[in-house]
């Protein structure tokens, strides 16, 4: 017997796989709320990140990181043909809620993933502050060290090397080189925090560190009152916008961390409240790049010959995965051998 979907007129079962295709799961919206759910650290591949999945904790629910296409594809023929037909028709973008759970770790949501694949048009990552600091081990998360990054900032990158590694999936069987995934343009869009009844932390104030002045205030004692806030929006995007830019510039401390996201993403796109604060054009910024010591990790007569090689892979990469690239300006190989020689 036909299942009654299979009888409606095909441009309302067209409406109706749309439909499906676009659900959206509701993130959790209070600390408590994130704690009740099952959520655990993934350790189960090769990163580059110092902090290896520490502080991210994912949902252990595997239903959660099932893509919107799943049972409509294993349903029967009519709906695989008919589902696979919506999909040519629309763009593949992602969206992820980002829970910064009392300033201790992240707990991200896949809300909607309408399917698997290599290449995703838009991902639009909300990060969202979620309940007061809470003052124990964990608060060394701001605190850095050595010339690194505090754990803070690796906790985001961690999130995204991840991501661009093995897609938007829970814990792996076993790990093997996947081709990654490549991001036409990557929105990451801070957000006013929860509750709200509760007020947020001042901005930073123009030119000052924000861990020299700004985050060694506190959230619990603000000249000398004792208010419990939450970080401002306006921070996290400010911090991790200078963080960005940072892995950008390549050279020889960055160089090795900021490569996968020149050869997997195009634009990414920093917002307060769906509000644009910075921009990066990864195709522009690429072309411009010049030998500056990068990849420090290498012995010193080695560096060049190995950013050149990267150069000439990034973008092969890119033109693969259909990002922009641009032109590089004439000599760029026997300038960055020159320097070496030097």
């Amino acid at each position: 017997m036909s299942s009654p979907l299979l009888t409606l007129p095909r441009e309302i079962r067209d409406e109706i796989i749309s439909l499906v295709l676009l659900h959206r799961r509701i993130p959790p919206t209070t600390p408590d709320a994130v704690e009740a759910q099952s959520r655990e650290e993934l350790h189960d591949m090769h990163m580059m990140s110092w902090q290896a999945g520490k502080r991210v904790l994912y949902s252990k629910d595997a239903a959660d990181h099932e893509p919107n296409t799943r049972s409509l594809l294993l349903t029967c023929k009519q709906l695989f043909d008919e589902t696979t037909a919506n999909l040519k028709r629309m763009d593949n973008n992602y969206e992820v809620h980002v829970d910064f759970v009392k300033e201790q770790y992240l707990a991200p949501t896949w809300v909607c993933v309408p399917r698997l694949s290599h290449q995703v048009d838009v991902v639009r990552a909300v990060f969202q502050t979620c309940g007061v600091l809470q003052r124990d081990e964990k608060t060394a998360i701001w605190k850095g060290g050595d010339g690194s990054p505090p754990p803070f900032v690796w906790m985001f990158y961690s999130l995204l090397e991840r991501f661009l590694s093995v897609g938007p999936v829970g814990r792996l069987t076993d790990w093997s080189d996947r081709g990654g995934i490549s991001v036409g343009t990557l929105e990451l869009d801070f957000v006013d925090p929860r509750p709200e009844d509760i007020p947020m932390l001042p901005p930073m104030e123009e030119g000052t560190g924000w861990m020299t002045d700004w985050r060694r205030r506190g959230h619990h004692v603000i000249r000398g009152a004792d208010v419990k806030y939450v970080l401002h929006p306006e921070c996290l995007c400010s911090v991790l916008g200078n963080e960005v830019r940072a892995l950008l510039s390549m050279g020889y401390h960055m160089a090795s961390f900021g490569s996968i996201l020149y050869r997997s993403i195009g634009h990414i796109s920093l917002k307060v409240n769906g509000v644009d604060r910075k921009r990066f054009d990864l195709g522009s910024m690429l072309a411009k790049q010049r030998f500056n010591n990068d990849f420090g990790e290498l012995l010193s007569h080695k560096r060049a010959e190995h950013w050149v090689t990267w150069m000439k892979r990034t973008m092969e990469l890119r033109r693969a995965r259909g990002l922009e690239v641009k032109d590089m300006e004439a000599r760029w190989q026997e300038e960055a051998m020159g320097c070496q020689a030097k």
